[in-house]
């Protein structure tokens, strides 16, 4: 087994984006392994008025962004927070995100965009170990999967992935 391989293996704890969160095959994939699963207070907003029940182990708050976060739902960040969030901003906007400043009319994908950052940051934040997402746009294309990893010192999987990984953990 690789040294990437072994890696992994001692990866214990994930969070999983929005568009995973009722996806029962990598919930229970985690479950089997031991790996602890969290959404985040953003997927919690994100699912409003949703017909989806998200299985998780529980929650972690992101960082308050004003106009975005929600009282109570949020955590005040620390002086490093905002320079790591608009760094990820910028790698999943390839550098086209508005800059501070001029974000008071934000499109829909701009509002997307933030919440994918917030998510990714608050992952970050708490130190986990797999950040699960099939967001290919915004995570994992053109060298942002590398990029994001370096940056945060996390590893990040689509659902598929992940579950393979948890295929790896059976047999070794």
């Amino acid at each position: 087994m690789g040294g990437e391989a072994w890696a992994l293996m001692k990866s214990r704890t994930a969070t999983i984006d929005t568009n995973l969160a009722d996806r029962d095959e990598v919930i229970e994939a985690a479950e089997r392994h031991g790996v602890h699963v969290v959404l985040t207070s953003v997927s919690d907003r994100e699912l409003e008025g949703s017909s989806i029940s998200p299985r998780s182990s529980g929650r972690i708050l992101e960082a308050f962004v004003l106009d975005e976060s929600r009282l109570g739902q949020a955590v005040l960040g620390s002086e490093e927070d905002p320079g790591t969030l608009e760094r990820i901003l910028s790698i999943i906007s390839n550098g086209s995100f508005p800059p501070l400043g001029s974000r008071q009319f934000l499109s829909e994908g701009e509002r997307r965009q933030l919440r994918d950052a917030m998510l990714l940051h608050a992952h970050a934040r708490e130190r986990r170990d797999l950040f699960i997402t099939n967001d290919e746009r915004a995570f994992l294309r053109h060298g942002r999967r590398a990029e994001l990893e370096r940056l945060l010192g996390t590893r990040i999987l689509t659902g598929a992935e992940f579950i393979q990984f948890c295929q790896t953990l059976l047999s070794a």
